[in-house]
């Protein structure tokens, strides 16, 4: 399924059946379970930045353990925005902005 970023006609989201759930049914809590190469992170990122300049969400992202925030999610999140040339967003060291009001944070929990 194919979904296209607002206010960039060119950028559509590739989302996998399996993981189309992610996006057509609301629950508080998602979890992606399977081995390596299965394009979950990249996909869960996608939707996330989707949420994010479309509907406006603010998302946190925790992390257990780490010595920094670039070993996060942070630096797959940040890649895939310039990747996707997605208009609006603002990288910074410890959060990432849109334009829409929406957000990501990163915490850590150690």
């Amino acid at each position: 399924m194919e979904f296209l970023l607002k206010n960039t006609p060119k950028i559509k989201l590739k989302i996998t059946d399996r993981l189309l759930p992610f996006k057509t049914q609301h629950k508080r809590f998602k979890v992606a379970i399977g081995g390596r190469a299965g394009t979950k992170s990249q996909t869960c990122v996608d939707l996330l930045i989707y949420l994010t300049q479309v509907e406006k969400k603010r998302i946190c992202c925790f992390r257990e353990f780490g010595s920094s925030i670039e070993d996060s999610v942070w630096t797959l999140i940040s890649d895939e925005i310039e990747r996707l040339g997605v208009p609006g967003f603002n990288v910074q060291t410890k959060k990432i902005k849109h334009r829409s009001g929406g957000l990501f944070k990163f915490k850590g929990l150690g």
